[in-house]
């Protein structure tokens, strides 16, 4: 038996501004039911994406930040990169809700180049030319948009290690939250604010190194760790994170902080736990039945004029479904307002009269879809005329193919080419389009193709 969708919205009129708010259908079943499921995301460089199923009201996550990248002479020199932070929870989502998710990227390892080593995706800070270890990339989820300041959870990266004339130059370990000598880096097997990287916290980025032997270093930002010394030598990256983590100099970087605060409630958050590359797990739940609007505009969206159709579908957990639907017609039955119309005006000879043009306002707003328009070979100049309201055309121009010789040889073809051309209501644009070359016989050259041009009467 299917489900049963009960108070589906009647059918909608109303005149502009076309805003229109509504209650979604309810839904019963006589069976009931739940599923769930769970999805893995690994590292990629790149946003991914997930779109909240139907009938689900909160995820479980299960996420780590990535680990900073390893500096010289790893692993006998104790050079490697702190381990990325995991936090554990649940945070509240609806039905359709898009989720940015980016996994952290492991920092890269320390060179013995010019080239500095890279920052892990998304926020690790790079090391520095020459034996210094990259910071981990941070991992986190966004809601409600895919900005830095859309995030609602985050685990830190890691920082990245580095080489010098001693042993335990470590990365500092991502994921605190508040503790910046947790998170710092280590020179010389011991936490060390002098040569080394602070971890970020819920409000600033970790301090980078005071030691300025080979450079002077920047502390960390909000999602960035701090980066190494550009042409300089031992610098650790830190890791990314709510807030970065700092660089060190001589030392480790600091790792990067996370972010609990958008969790409905945390089950663990740890620090220095993740050796590889960032993940994100996210596991939910369906009770049925469901219903959810798959077609048309949500309630307080502004629609445009004439017909929209809204369809709620409900879904059972042994997949029988049934649907209801209405429809919101938006009017616009009152005329445009003309404001700043000139006055009667006399003046003597001569008659050169000058006045400003008057502005319109209208309770309905839009825009009407824009055409096309093909123009051939005619072998005469044509005429276009910019209708009103018309700002810009988009013109693709492609001139003729050169004649072709038989069997000889085959004309080149014309070049094409496509902007964007500012106009005026009411310009005049003549177009003329070339013809392609005559065709060669009995061993005689093929002619020249013709350009195609478009130009404004007005100048």
């Amino acid at each position: 038996t299917p489900p049963t969708i009960s108070g589906c919205p009647s059918n909608i009129n109303q005149t502009c501004p076309g805003v229109v708010t509504f209650s979604s259908p309810t839904v019963t079943d006589n069976c009931g039911g739940s599923s769930s499921g769970v999805v893995t995301f690994s590292y990629t460089g790149t946003t991914q994406t997930f779109v909240v199923p139907a009938g689900v009201t909160s995820l479980t996550v299960n996420m780590t930040g990535a680990a900073g990248g390893n500096g010289y002479n790893y692993p006998a020199y104790q050079t490697g990169g702190g381990a990325g932070g995991q936090v554990v929870g649940v945070f509240s989502a609806s039905s359709g809700n898009v989720l940015y998710i980016n996994v952290g990227g492991i920092g890269g390892n320390a060179t013995v180049s010019t080239t500095v080593s890279a920052g892990g995706f998304n926020g690790g800070g790079a090391g520095s030319d020459y034996y210094g270890g990259a910071g981990g990339g941070a991992t986190d989820i966004r809601l409600g948009g895919s900005a830095l300041s859309n995030r609602i959870v985050i685990a830190g990266g890691g920082g990245g290690g580095t080489y010098y004339n001693t042993t335990g130059q470590w990365g500092g370990i991502g994921g605190s939250l508040t503790n910046t000598t947790l998170g710092e880096g280590y020179y010389a097997g011991s936490q060390n604010s002098t040569y080394c990287g602070s971890g970020g916290t819920q409000v600033a980025g970790g301090a980078s190194a005071t030691y300025t032997g080979y450079c002077t270093l920047v502390g960390a930002t909000i999602g960035n760790g701090a980066a190494g010394c550009v042409t300089g030598y031992y610098s650790g990256g830190g890791g990314g994170g709510y807030y970065g983590g700092g660089a060190g100099e001589l030392g480790g970087g600091g790792g990067g902080s996370s972010y609990v605060a958008g969790l409905s409630s945390l089950t663990a958050n740890t620090p220095g736990v993740q050796a590889g590359a960032g993940y994100v797990i996210l596991n939910y739940s369906i009770n049925y039945p469901v219903v959810s609007q798959t077609a048309g505009l949500p309630s307080g969206a502004s629609y445009p004029q004439g017909v929209t159709t809204n369809v709620f579908t409900a879904l059972d957990n042994a997949g029988n479904s049934s649907t209801c639907s209405f429809n919101v017609t938006v009017n616009d039955n009152v005329p445009p307002v003309i404001s700043g119309c000139p006055s009667n005006q006399s003046a003597g000879c001569p008659g050169v009269i000058t006045f400003s043009s008057p502005t319109v306002t209208d309770n309905c707003g839009g825009v009407i879809p824009g055409g096309s328009l093909t123009y051939s070979y005619t072998g005469t100049i044509v005429s276009f005329t910019v209708p009103n309201g018309l700002t810009s055309l988009n013109i693709t121009a492609i001139g003729a193919q050169g004649g072709s010789n038989g069997s000889y040889g085959t004309g080149g073809l014309g070049a094409s080419i496509a902007g964007t051309y500012a106009v005026s209501s009411g310009s005049i644009l003549k177009i003329l389009t070339g013809q392609q070359g005559a065709f060669g016989n009995g061993g005689s050259n093929g002619g020249g193709g013709g350009g195609s041009f478009v130009w404004n009467t007005a100048g």
